[in-house]
């Protein structure tokens, strides 16, 4: 893995021109990079580009990986995809995804790392969890106080036709039934 401040003090154009070229050449061709970016003015030691290019194809392994689970996840979901609790709930878990690919740790790199290191990232990863925990918490209470809503909503509704009147038994309760189909 390459020293953070190595890739990271490259300027922004530089670093996205990087990713572009050795995206595009299937993430080979280190000679041919090493030689480029001395053509720019950095002078990078063979080794050291070789660490960038699997940092840069570990982070966009990881980023598809995301991006393919985030489908996965929306599509099991199906219909219910669409609730806002659920989508936070589902970002809060692609958080954790970036925190490790920012941290630049892959599933194999976790095991490099020292006790220290590895603590550090955990508890990182505890407090996203924790954020999770309450985003689930917090939405099964607003879920159950929407339910509660709509239930008076309906008893409300079904109260005033009979007290107008002149609204038959089966209209009251399609209206009451429709209703309560908002909390499906």
């Amino acid at each position: 893995m390459p020293k953070p401040n190595t890739f990271d003090s490259l300027p922004e154009p530089v670093k996205e021109w990087l990713t572009q070229r050795q995206a595009g050449n299937a993430w080979s061709d280190i000679d041919g990079l090493t030689a480029a970016l001395k053509e720019r003015g950095h002078d990078i030691p063979r080794s050291t580009v070789g660490d960038i290019n699997k940092y840069l194809k570990d982070r966009a392994a990881s980023i598809k990986a995301r991006q393919e689970g985030t489908t996965a996840l929306l599509t099991a979901l199906g219909d219910k995809a669409h609730d806002i609790g659920l989508s936070n709930i589902a970002m809060l878990h692609d958080h954790s995804q970036e925190i490790l690919a920012k941290l630049r740790i892959s599933e194999i790199d976790l095991d490099k790392l020292t006790p220290d290191q590895r603590l550090k990232v955990f508890f990182k990863l505890a407090g996203v969890q924790m954020e999770a925990s309450v985003a689930a918490k917090n939405l099964q209470s607003a879920r159950t106080e929407l339910e509660n809503r709509i239930k008076a909503t309906a008893d409300a509704v079904e109260s005033i036709a009979r007290k107008v009147g002149g609204i038959s038994d089966d209209t009251i309760n399609a209206i009451k039934k429709r209703i309560l189909k908002l909390n499906d």
